[in-house]
């Protein structure tokens, strides 16, 4: 069977993952949950499969018709975003309307969270919820042998009658080593990067979900954290550089470091196999201590990504995390001392966030030594417990998509500090002096950046300008 993985295109580069969205101006990653779904798919049924990645390729809709056409696509698979979701259903719908013979099937966390009504408006034959790569795998199966499709787990469809059926969901993948490494030869690997780290560039997830609580998270497929075994990366990792020239990468879970044990163990098969790679990750305040950053480091850790979100001590307990935020700045002089790049992340908009809580993330902020950090308005999306919580104070559609504060008044207060937190963090002397140099040997990046942030920062453009930055 000839099976068709689309990465949908959009007019801006975004990055496409179950757990979030986003736009992506001056840095891209591979489409890795549809890399995992095609791999597996080809791997396990000896099927033809196509992965078409719109946005690194820079295709529109008419053009990925255009290949999936030559290629005779039987079925068409799509992650569906967030913030992107109306535009992502449209571009589902149209290649849908071009190819009406082919079987369509989409997923991601929309679908999974509403899969009768993302069935209705995207036009799909099929939507998976959760992790995709059996659910994909059996359907294929089915499709082939002309059985049944009410034994797949985690899958939704119409029955000839029009009825809507949603089977049980599909318990989580315990373990995760059983899937195949994704397949870099099926994307244009040399389009993808992480800003100022070397190319080729990709990236690996080693254990999908967060165990953290978190109450505004969608997290990846989960609460329960489900992890590949280090050997299992190792060997991954050595098909990256030996086959394709990697020389960096993005671990991509929600907390690279939440198992102290493995993390080291990871670490030192990277130190003693691939000396000179660099890569960057995602942790938490209460998950790194001295024997993780040391092992991190000599493994060649370049930047780690930490979700901070407020300055403010009540405002992180109403986020539930409770690590304190008085760990901030030790945790970063650590990171800092083992010459590791910091990037944080914060947000603005909890519905008890005053102007008070605001001052103590910008003093924090000013204090800090960071390297890099973006700022964005608090959403509630559905599914967790925030949105539960406030449902009440969201405006809610799926499409058209809508989703933010009712209160108009709010959301220009939270852009102005938006806007005073990246002024504060990029606009001063002692920032701009430590970076000069590397502002000066990275002009394209430096202007990407600087593109995208200016105008919002500035007050000109400001609602497409913060949509950039998200």
């Amino acid at each position: 069977m000839r099976i068709a993985f689309v990465n949908l295109p959009h007019p801006t580069p975004v990055v496409r993952r179950y757990m979030c969205s986003y736009n992506s101006p001056f840095f891209l990653f591979p489409p890795q949950e549809l890399m995992y779904a095609a791999t597996a798919v080809r791997n396990w049924g000896g099927n033809e499969v196509l992965l078409i990645d719109a946005i690194a390729e820079n295709l529109d809709s008419r053009e990925v018709v255009n290949q999936l056409k030559v290629f005779d696509a039987e079925m068409v698979v799509s992650i569906i975003g967030f913030e992107i979701l109306e535009q992502d259903v449209k571009a589902f719908r149209f290649l849908h309307r071009e190819l009406p013979s082919a079987k369509f099937v989409a997923f991601g966390y929309y679908p999974t969270t509403f899969p009768a009504q993302m069935l209705e408006i995207t036009g799909a034959d099929f939507v998976i919820l959760g992790e995709p790569e059996y659910a994909c795998h059996e359907l294929v199966t089915a499709i082939k042998e002309g059985t049944s499709f009410e034994s797949i787990l985690g899958l939704c469809f119409k029955k000839e009658s029009g009825e809507v059926v949603i089977n049980p969901e599909r318990p989580r993948l315990k373990p995760v080593d059983e899937l195949p490494h994704p397949d870099y030869s099926l994307v244009p690997i040399n389009a993808y990067s992480e800003f100022l780290l070397p190319k080729p560039f990709a990236a690996i997830q080693t254990a999908r979900g967060c165990p953290f609580a978190c109450n505004y998270c969608t997290r990846s497929y989960g609460r329960q954290l489900t992890m590949r075994s280090p050997e299992n990366i190792i060997d991954e990792i050595r098909i990256l550089v030996d086959k394709f020239g990697v020389k960096s990468l993005r671990f991509a879970d929600d907390t690279f470091t939440a198992h102290p044990a493995r993390t080291i163990a990871i670490c030192e098969g990277i130190e003693k196999n691939f000396p000179g790679l660099v890569w960057s990750c995602l942790s938490r305040i209460d998950t790194i201590d001295e024997a993780r950053i040391v092992a991190m480091k000599k493994a060649g850790c370049k930047r780690i990504y930490f979700g901070v979100e407020s300055g403010s001590e009540r405002i992180l307990q109403l986020y539930g995390k409770d690590y304190g935020v008085e760990k901030v700045p030790k945790v970063f002089e650590l990171v800092r001392q083992n010459g590791i790049e910091i990037a944080c992340f914060f947000m603005v908009g909890h519905p008890e966030e005053n102007a008070e809580d605001f001052e103590q993330t910008s003093k924090l902020i000013r204090s800090l030594d960071i390297d890099f950090a973006a700022i964005g308005q608090t959403v509630p999306y559905p599914g967790t417990a925030l949105f539960d919580q406030y449902r009440d104070k969201v405006k809610f559609s799926l499409f058209p998509y809508e989703n933010e504060w009712k209160d108009s008044g709010r959301r220009k207060q939270l852009q102005v500090w938006e806007q005073r937190f990246l002024r504060e963090m990029y606009f001063r002397p002692r920032y701009i002096a430590r970076h000069a140099w590397r502002l000066a040997a990275n002009p394209m990046t430096t202007w990407q950046i600087g593109r995208a942030m200016l105008p919002f920062v500035f007050g000109s453009s400001k609602e497409m300008a913060r949509k950039e930055l998200v």
